[in-house]
C-alpha cells in the first residue's frame, strides 16, 4: 500500500508540474501576442509612407487577403496567422499562398476581388498556414492549377511546442489523389507563365533561421529537423528587376537572394515578398538575439535599391530591429494592403 501511495504521489506532482508548465507556458504567450498586436498597429501605420514613396506604374498589383494583422481603420476582415496574397498581372492573376482556411476568400470578397476565375495557386511550402485552404480553393475553382512541391503535399510537418507538444501542420496529401490533374511538381526551375518562375531549389550558403529549432519532417516514421527541402520560390521578371515571393523565408532571406541571383544573374532584385521567420508562433516572440538581427538587416541592405516586404512570421520586433538599418526600403504588409511594383 505504500508503495501504491508513494506512486501516486509521484504521479500527481508530475502532472501538477506539467499543468503549472502548461499554464505558465499559455499566460506568458498571451502576453507575448498582446504585445505583438499593439506593435503591429503602429508598424502598419508608419508603412503608409514606404508604400506610397515605392508606388510604381508597374505591371504587378497585389492584395493582402490573410496576414497576422489587419489595420485599425480597415473594416470587414479578419486578420489570422498565415499568408494569402492575389496578385493581378495584365489578364493574370493568381494566389501566392493561401492560408489557413476559407479566409483568403471571404477577405477577397470583403476587399471586392473576385477570385471565380484565378489562373493558379502557388503554395510556396508544407505547412498549414500556407496551404491549409487547398481544400476549400479546389472545391470553389474547377481549373486553376497548384504550383507546389511533391514533397510539401507528400511529406508529415510537425510543430514541437515547450518540446513536448507535438502539432501536425502538414498539407492534406490525399488532395493530390482526390485532384490529380490540378497539381504541378516542379523539380527544376521552370517558367508556368510569361515572366513568372517556379524555383524549387535553394542554395545554402548561409544559416537557416533560428526560429526553425521546433520545426521537424517526418522521415521513414521518425522525426527529424526539418531542412526546408518542400520550399519554393515564385519569381516575377519584369523589365526593371524581379520581384521574389517566398512565404516563410525558412531557408533564410539571404540564402532566397543568393538562390535568385544564381538563376538570374545581373538583374536586379527590385522586391522580395513574404515573411522571414524572426518570429517563433508557439512564443509569439522573436527567435532571433537582436545583435544577429541587426547584422541580417545590413547583409540585406547589401542587395541595393530592393525594397523588403515583409509581415506574418517576420514579427513586429524584429521588424523595428530592421528598420533600423532598411528604414524607407522595408514595409510591413497587412490584411488589404493593396500595393503595386
Amino acid at each position: 500500500m505504500t508503495t501504491w501511495l508513494i506512486v501516486g504521489i509521484a504521479l500527481g506532482v508530475v502532472v501538477l508540474a506539467a499543468g503549472v508548465l502548461v499554464g505558465g507556458f499559455g499566460f506568458t504567450r498571451a502576453a507575448n501576442l498582446k504585445a505583438e498586436a499593439g506593435r503591429a498597429a503602429q508598424v502598419i501605420a508608419n508603412s503608409d509612407t514606404v508604400f506610397a514613396n515605392a508606388a510604381t506604374s508597374g505591371d504587378t498589383s497585389f492584395t493582402v487577403l490573410v496576414e497576422n494583422h489587419a489595420s485599425a481603420t480597415l473594416d470587414g476582415v479578419e486578420s489570422r496567422h498565415g499568408i494569402s496574397i492575389l496578385v493581378e498581372r495584365g489578364d493574370l492573376s493568381f494566389l501566392l499562398d493561401l492560408g489557413e482556411d476559407d479566409l483568403y476568400s471571404a477577405n477577397a470578397a470583403a476587399l471586392g476581388k473576385d477570385l471565380s476565375d484565378v489562373d493558379f495557386a502557388f503554395v510556396s511550402h508544407g505547412h498549414s498556414d500556407h496551404g491549409g485552404a487547398l481544400d476549400h480553393f479546389l472545391a470553389s475553382n474547377s481549373s486553376a492549377a497548384v504550383y507546389v512541391s511533391e514533397r510539401a503535399m507528400r511529406d508529415r510537418h510537425v510543430v514541437k511546442i515547450a518540446g513536448v507538444i507535438r502539432k501536425d501542420v502538414s498539407l492534406d496529401a490525399t488532395l493530390v489523389d482526390r485532384y490529380p490533374d490540378r497539381f504541378v511538381f516542379s523539380a527544376t526551375t521552370t517558367e508556368i507563365a510569361p515572366g513568372l518562375f517556379v524555383l524549387p531549389t535553394i542554395v545554402s550558403h548561409h544559416p537557416l533561421p533560428a526560429g526553425n529549432a521546433n520545426l521537424f519532417k517526418e522521415v521513414s516514421g521518425k522525426l527529424s529537423p526539418d531542412d526546408f527541402d518542400h520550399e519554393d520560390l515564385l519569381v516575377i521578371r519584369d523589365s526593371d528587376g524581379l520581384i521574389v515571393f517566398s512565404g516563410c523565408c525558412h531557408t533564410g532571406v539571404l540564402n532566397v537572394l543568393d538562390t535568385v541571383s544564381d538563376a538570374f544573374p545581373d538583374v536586379p532584385v527590385k522586391a522580395v515578398i513574404g515573411g522571414f521567420h524572426l518570429f517563433n508562433p508557439a512564443l509569439a516572440k522573436m527567435a532571433e538575439a537582436p545583435e544577429d538581427v541587426r547584422a541580417l538587416g545590413q547583409e540585406m541592405l547589401a542587395s541595393e535599391g530592393t525594397l523588403f516586404v515583409t509581415g506574418h512570421c517576420t514579427g513586429t520586433e524584429a521588424y523595428g530591429i530592421l528598420k533600423e538599418t532598411l528604414g524607407g526600403r522595408l514595409a510591413y504588409f497587412s490584411v488589404g494592403r493593396e500595393f503595386t511594383l
